[in-house]
């Protein structure tokens, strides 16, 4: 079977058999991805067919089909290094041959106007990009570089690189252009119907977002390309069960790390749109709207495919787009499966048991502030500048992140 290999000279991504696009394709896995174990790909077709045997044993009726899901999905394994391990995935899953296919809407159009096969495609511009060799790197300009793209920003988890985080899980890390990433920030998705600051070359848009468009949420949001609305939004939907009860624990620790001036916490930035790995009430709505609109694509079936062969799971909301209806995102509280037979373990004390420190009537550095829900219950107390992911005010202030840090 044909392999695809990387140049020393170049390190282009190179095709020791041209099949063409969107032809039948069978290639074994010819990758050095640190902590990655080699697995050949089945042989298929460009809409492959998901492995019947994956969701044994779920049943999309049972009250438990959140926690089930999450026991299937959840740890991914093998675990990608970030670097190079994120870099040479991208060419098995996001080349433009996934992207082709007799659906021509699902065609992206490319800047170059010279794609070829080994491409990669981008959902923040109309470029597509030469693996490897277009890596960021520095940029000034749209079309410079290409970089890593957390959909779900790592400075809402305080970025730590764990298994129980998805610093690397491909299923929402998208190759995105350099610029437009940093444009995105960490801001929520959503609908700019204000004032555009900035337009991609494919549509994706950044600015002003008000409540009537988005659920009543109003501030600055960014909005992607209509075609990647759904891409995004059953990645967020894959991001909430997969990390279910997991992602609050971590923001938590980056608070605790911050308010004590550890600087390696520094890139937590609290969301307004999730919660650990809950989704709020507009941003969920917002989301499952895009979910209906964009449906699932062959694109992302294949993506689908590529990423299981990479990091050994799937994203279930691409495989039954209808179990959507079925999944509660909105809260994060840590699911409880369905009963397995023989006897239970003892459960392990909680960190979160332990009494929480008694809160004080003003900020003062160091310690819990007043309790509260949004960064309005701290605007009338004393010192405090925000409400922190641990539920209490506080007065250590956190700016945006930018650029790869997002």
């Amino acid at each position: 079977a044909p392999a695809r290999h990387y140049s020393s000279a170049t390190m282009r991504p190179v095709s020791l058999l041209v099949l063409g696009l969107c032809a039948v394709r069978a290639m074994t896995t010819d990758r050095a991805v640190a902590g990655e174990v080699a697995s050949p790909h089945r042989e298929q077709t460009f809409a492959s067919i998901p492995d019947v045997h994956y969701y044994d044993g779920i049943d999309p009726n049972s009250p438990t089909l959140k926690a089930d899901l999450q026991q299937l999905v959840y740890p991914r394994t093998p675990k990608l290094s970030y670097t190079p391990g994120v870099w040479e995935a991208y060419p098995e899953t996001d080349n433009f041959d996934f992207a082709c296919g007799e659906a021509t809407d699902v065609c992206p159009s490319c800047a170059t106007g010279s794609a070829t096969a080994d491409h990669l495609v981008d959902i923040y511009s109309s470029k597509c990009w030469v693996p490897i060799e277009e890596q960021c790197g520095s940029y000034q300009a749209e079309g410079d570089c290409y970089n890593r793209e957390h959909s779900w920003p790592k400075s809402w988890w305080g970025g730590a690189d764990k298994l129980s985080t998805p610093y690397t899980d491909l299923h929402h890390l998208f190759p995105t252009d350099g610029k437009v990433n940093g444009v995105r920030s960490n801001y929520p998705y959503g609908v700019v119907d204000g004032e555009v600051t900035y337009t991609s070359t494919n549509g994706a848009k950044f600015g002003s977002c008000t409540a009537a468009a988005n659920h009543g949420w109003s501030g600055q949001c960014f909005e992607p390309n209509d075609m990647y609305k759904g891409e995004v939004a059953r990645a967020y939907f894959y991001i909430s069960v997969a990390y279910a009860g997991l992602l609050e624990a971590q923001a938590r620790e980056a608070v605790s790390m911050i308010d004590r001036g550890a600087l390696e916490a520094e890139a937590y930035s609290a969301s307004e749109s999730v919660v650990g790995a809950g989704l709020l009430p507009w941003q969920d709505a917002l989301l499952r709207g895009w979910h209906q609109s964009d449906p699932v694509s062959d694109k992302e079936r294949e993506r689908n495919e590529q990423v299981q062969g990479v990091q050994g799971n799937r994203n279930p909301f691409i495989d039954h787009p209808d179990w959507v209806e079925r999944v509660t995102f909105t809260t994060d509280a840590s699911p409880t499966p369905s009963p397995s037979p023989g006897p239970s373990p003892s459960p392990s004390p909680s960190p979160s048991s332990s009494p929480s420190p008694s809160p004080a009537a003003s900020c003062v550095s160091g310690q819990h502030g007043p309790p509260c829900g949004s960064n309005e219950d701290c605007s009338s107390v004393p010192d405090c500048v925000r409400c922190a992911g641990s539920g209490f005010c506080t007065d250590v202030p956190l700016g945006r992140c930018a650029l790869d840090e997002c």
